[in-house]
Formats: C-alpha cells, sequence, structure tokens
C-alpha cells in the first residue's frame, strides 16, 4: 500500500483487517505484525510499535521519517485445524461473519442462553458483578463501575431468571441486589437514592426502583422502592422537565437517557395503578422532551421513551403515544448501517459517523432493538403494515450485528486463552474486543423482547 494511503489502514474500523512490514533500508525485516495481533491484543498498529519498540527497534517517528519502510497489505485470516477433515474456516477479523439466514428464532435463543450464563458467570460469590471485562489481558478491570448499568445487569438477570429459572440464577440475584443496596443505596426520611462517588442520577434511581419492582424474591424491597420512586418525583418540574443530578447540583445534562428511564419506570407505576397525578407528571414530560427531541435529535432518546410510551399506551390507548412511538423510530432507521457500512461485519448496527452521537457500540445497538421491538409491536396493534416491515427488518438487521459481536464459540475466540470466561461475551465493536456488562445486559433484554414479541414468520428474512 502506498505511503499516502497508510494513515487511512491506522484507523480504528480497520483494525484486523491488514498485516504490516517494517523493513530497514536493507530490507531486513524489523517487525512483522498480523491482523490477528492487533486484534487479540485490542491495540492500535502505532500502539503495538510502541509496546515492542524497545525489542524492535522501530518507532512511529522512524517510520514517519523514511528511515524505516513501512508495507501494508490486505489479508484473508483461515482458521485450518491441523490434522481434521474439516475444510479451512475463513474469518474476518477473527470472526466468522454472521449471515442473515442464521438469524433464527432456534439461532438466537442459543445466543440468549449464552449471554445469560455470562452474566450468571459475571457474579462474584460477595453478590458484586462484573463491569468489564477484557479478553486481551484475560482480566476484568476493578478501577471502572457505573451503578446505572450495574441495575441494568441486576434487572437482565431477574428477566433471564424469568424466561429460564434456576436455583443458581435466583441466588445469584439475591446476592447482587444486596451487595448493589449495600454499596449504593442510601436514603434519609422518606427518600432513597443510588449514589456513586459522589453523584446522585436520576437515572440510577429509577433503574434501582424498576429493578427492584420487577423482583418477585421472598425479600421485600418495596419500602426501599417507595423511597427511590419519591426521590424520582421530587426531581420532577412543573414544566416537564426532569432535574437530572442530585449530586452535583450544577450539572443537568443526560437528557437523552435519564428522563425516559424514569418515564419508563412511571409507566410501570401507572400499570399498577392509574394515578391521575403521575399521569399529569407523565403528559407534561412528553410534551416537554417531545419538544425537546426534536431540537436535540440523538438515537439515545429513542429506546427509553418508546418503552414508556408503548407501556402506557397498552393501558391508555392515545394516538399521541403512537404518533410519537412512530416518529422517533422512523428517524432511527436512518442511523442503521446496512448497504453503506463500510465491511461485511459491520452491517446492521447503528452508527451514524457524519454525526455526533458516538462511536459505533454494541449497547447500543442493542438498547435500539428494545425500543424497536416495542414500536414494531405497536404498528402490529394498530395496522401499520409499512412500519411493521420496516422495523422488523432493523431488528433482524440489529440481531445480526449483535450475534456477530457475541463470542459463540471457538471460532469465535480462537486466538484468546481464557475462552470459557469469554463465552456468550459481546464485545464493544468490531474491532474493540472490551466487554462491558451493558453489552451483554442490553442484548439479553433486546433479545427476549423479540423473542416475546415476534411470531414465527416473522423471523422470515426480509431483504
Amino acid at each position: 500500500m502506498a505511503s499516502g494511503d497508510q494513515q487511512t489502514s491506522f484507523a480504528e474500523n480497520q483494525r484486523g483487517l491488514f498485516g504490516y512490514l517494517v523493513t530497514d533500508k536493507t530490507s531486513e525485516v524489523r517487525l512483522r505484525v498480523s491482523p490477528l495481533e492487533l486484534i487479540g491484543s485490542n491495540r492500535s498498529f502505532q500502539k503495538h510499535v510502541e509496546v515492542h519498540a524497545d525489542k524492535s527497534g522501530v518507532t512511529m517517528e522512524k517510520i514517519r521519517s523514511g528511515e524505516l519502510q513501512l508495507a501494508i497489505f490486505p489479508t484473508e485470516i483461515l482458521r485450518i485445524d491441523i490434522g481434521s477433515d474439516s475444510p479451512p474456516a475463513p474469518l474476518f477479523r477473527g470472526a466468522p461473519l454472521t449471515s442473515e439466514a442464521s438469524v433464527t428464532k432456534p439461532f438466537m435463543e442459543d445466543l440468549l442462553q449464552s449471554m445469560s450464563d455470562y452474566l450468571l458467570r459475571s457474579v462474584h460469590p460477595n453478590g458484586r458483578m462484573m463491569y468489564v471485562y477484557y479478553p486481551s489481558r484475560g482480566e476484568e478491570d476493578t478501577s471502572r463501575n457505573n451503578s446505572i448499568r450495574q441495575w441494568m445487569a441486576t434487572r437482565a438477570l431477574i428477566h433471564t431468571a424469568r424466561w429460564s429459572p434456576t436455583l443458581q440464577r435466583i441466588q445469584a440475584i439475591e446476592q447482587n441486589i444486596q451487595y448493589n443496596l449495600a454499596t449504593t443505596y442510601r436514603e434519609q426520611g422518606d427518600f432513597g437514592w443510588i449514589e456513586e462517588n459522589g453523584k446522585i442520577k436520576l437515572g440510577a434511581i429509577a433503574l434501582a426502583a424498576m429493578t427492584l419492582r420487577d423482583y418477585a424474591g421472598v425479600i421485600d424491597y418495596s419500602e426501599t422502592r417507595q423511597k427511590l420512586c419519591r426521590t424520582v418525583r421530587s426531581m420532577w418540574r412543573d414544566s416537564g422537565r426532569f432535574r437530572t443530578f442530585l449530586a452535583p447540583a450544577d450539572r443537568d445534562d443526560c437528557h437523552n437517557f435519564y428522563p425516559g428511564e424514569a418515564l419508563l419506570l412511571w409507566a410501570d407505576l401507572l400499570d399498577e395503578s392509574m394515578d391521575k397525578s403521575l399521569l399529569d407528571c407523565f403528559s407534561r414530560s412528553f410534551y416537554f422532551y417531545g419538544d425537546w427531541h426534536r431540537v436535540n435529535r440523538n438515537p439515545a432518546f429513542v429506546p427509553w421513551h418508546t418503552m414508556a410510551y408503548a407501556k402506557l399506551w397498552d393501558r391508555l390507548p392515545d394516538q399521541k403515544l403512537v404518533d410519537a412511538i412512530f416518529e422517533m423510530n422512523d428517524w432511527l432507521l436512518g442511523v442503521q448501517q446496512w448497504d453503506d457500512a463500510p465491511y461485511e461485519d459491520c452491517r446492521g448496527r447503528f452508527y451514524a459517523p457524519d454525526r455526533p452521537f458516538g462511536p459505533p457500540h454494541a449497547s447500543s445497538t442493542a438498547v435500539y432493538l428494545e425500543g424497536l421491538a416495542e414500536a414494531f409491536r405497536i404498528a402490529r396493534l394498530t395496522g401499520d403494515q409499512a412500519r411493521q416491515v420496516a422495523y422488523r427488518r432493523a431488528i433482524l438487521r440489529g440481531l445480526r450485528s449483535l450475534a456477530q459481536l457475541t463470542y459463540k464459540g471457538d471460532l469465535d475466540m480462537c486466538f484468546h486463552a481464557k475462552r470459557k470466561r469469554l463465552l456468550g461475551g459481546v464485545r464493544t465493536c468490531e474491532y474493540n474486543n472490551v466487554i462491558r456488562v451493558d453489552n451483554v445486559q442490553h442484548s439479553i433484554m433486546a433479545i427476549l423482547s423479540v423473542l416475546s414479541i415476534f411470531d414465527a414468520a416473522d423471523w422470515n428474512w426480509i431483504t
């Protein structure tokens, strides 16, 4: 590859596609780097050079100055089992490509089982849930954590136990809830909240309350849940806007996330009892955030509000809720990549490289599918055939993306040492193998939603 093209091949989304050969002026090879080395180590070429500089004598400065020559070439990767009659298996970025045709109900049920088992293995004996795991190092990162994602993972554990109840899952849920409450729950008088490193977030409080509502075990957490719900209500304003942080008191961001999570909690509460005062609060927020979203379009806003509106619509059918769901999700479809995906393994993910919505991420694609599943359900119930087709296609494509990112078997992890630990884990993106708990949690919730909503015919692939 010409030197002018080298910078393109240093881009993150090129990782795992190219081989690199560094030679000196006598053509002596100073450094060889295979694509699997970069995928397995989760490093860019530049970082690989930096790590091996002492041993190889290669630096990026020497390459850029012309002292050393760099050749970059495309590669094909084949898995060959010595002594086996099996034909060579083609790999793309170290994993087999997931075809559209493979996205069937049995396939997704198997995937769900693997993901559920991964989440269960992530609960330590003391109840702590592993937050981040680095396949490249074969270890977790205990320095990182996020209380919102932890409570979402607990909620996913509860839903997997409903889907496939086992004593081990039930015990893990009990231990995990108790650990989360002991380490993050605080209360004063009639109010309770979730606190982490001095931060008190609306989203964490709402998701903890939702999790305890979904819990149906032997311990009574109703008082704790009520205190969390009171705090969420106290963070609401007459305009319909939510205060997103209690601490730091001057923070007022994350409106694409936390208010939708709070409204989903309220939709759950309204499903239990149609409290007119709470319904009025919900209605004011519906109008406030509908206007806000049209000015501040962001895909992160869509799934939480979709799930909240769909939940309320089940109890209180209102065309305004349907119109909002369709408006949001019609727009969201434009963020999904398919024919415009840069590579085959990227097809089906939600990512807009030309818009400031953040990098591609498995957890993003998965949570969008949670919302789209509800949008599809509402389209079916209201007889909107065109949207059923559009949303179903997007869901199947998104499931293909999640399957591509999941460690499903030996072929997906042939270049990692601790393979048992990885099975069912979901990589962050095609070229970043870090497994974060919400990658798995959102994928579980998305698949559970689709399995509960799709009929047998819905699994027939639509091109």
